[in-house]
């Protein structure tokens, strides 16, 4: 198949690139920031976001686009409420022009979030009603809703896959990171909730074996939205004992019991639409993952 990549040098993005390209794929990847060296792709460009570029791009002839380009860091929105309109919405707009006047036949997929849904403190499923509580997750939704608009209106092949707490080496952001530096550099530290906040966290490899199973099986998305997730869910302070464990460092925290104003308490997941879809698969154990994402750092 041929694959193309927008935001392919991030996280999920390079891996889901590793991954086709171990299978022996066509991989175009495309950026729209700097290009990550260490990775040694061959088809690796960067690009500036417009219509007339993703037109260009999409003359390709791709059997499958993912789009996974933006703001992937909330705080960064509460900052400055222009920044994801500008760099994840209304980019994701100009794509699906290209391909509305381009007529193809592509399958697109986008990559949304867990923090759409808000607060809610039940496993969470894809038709639950949402209440997103920051800018960065309202423009999710809205890229969301433009997928349906886009698909149903213009005959598109688009999904979505809301992404949960991914986890695992090279990711320099998010809980699992912040704990793993803070226990190499710091005796003692503080951690943001309680401690009883609960996720649903999910190895780098098992979500890119999931991605590519849900969008080699889903020939004909029409705003489908998928739960992207483990289904293993873990309180923060389960997390953080496990990692303290593996490091074998002594180390003194403590709670500040306050949240910042896009944390919600939980985001437990209920991944069994997607099994129906990928069928079964042994994810990786939690604290083989953990290690490992440990030992890379």
């Amino acid at each position: 198949m041929k694959i193309c990549i927008f935001g392919g040098n991030g996280f999920i993005g390079s891996r889901l690139a590793e991954e086709y390209l171990s299978k022996g794929h066509h991989v175009f990847v495309y950026s729209q920031t700097k290009i990550n060296k260490n990775l040694e792709f061959k088809k690796n460009y960067k690009i500036y976001y417009s219509e007339k570029s993703f037109k260009k791009v999409i003359k390709k002839n791709f059997d499958l686009i993912f789009y996974l380009s933006g703001n992937s860091n909330q705080e960064t929105s509460e900052k400055d409420i222009y920044y994801d309109l500008e760099t994840s919405f209304f980019t994701f707009v100009k794509l699906l022009e290209a391909a509305k006047k381009s007529q193809i036949k592509s399958r697109i997929w986008f990559a949304s979030s867990v923090v759409v849904y808000g607060v809610n403190n039940k496993e969470l499923k894809e038709n639950f009603d949402l209440n997103p509580v920051s800018y960065y997750a309202v423009v999710k939704l809205l890229c969301e809703n433009i997928s349906k608009f886009y698909s149903k209106n213009f005959d598109l092949n688009i999904g979505v896959m809301r992404i949960f707490s991914t986890f695992g080496p090279g990711l320099r952001r998010q809980v699992v990171f912040d704990t793993i530096r803070k226990i190499k550099t710091k005796k003692r530290f503080k951690v943001f909730g309680d401690g009883n906040e609960k996720r649903n966290f999910s190895f780098i490899d098992d979500q890119v074996k999931s991605i590519f199973l849900l969008t080699s099986k889903v020939l004909k998305p029409r705003g489908d939205i998928y739960n992207v997730a483990s289904g293993k869910n873990f309180t923060i302070n389960q997390i953080l004992n496990k990692l303290i464990k593996i490091s074998n460092i002594k180390v003194d925290f403590r709670y500040t019991k306050k949240r910042r104003s896009f944390d919600t308490k939980n985001f437990i997941a209920d991944n069994s639409k997607i099994k129906k879809i990928i069928g079964k698969f042994n994810y990786t154990n939690i604290d083989l993952a953990l290690k490992k994402t440990f030992d890379s750092f």
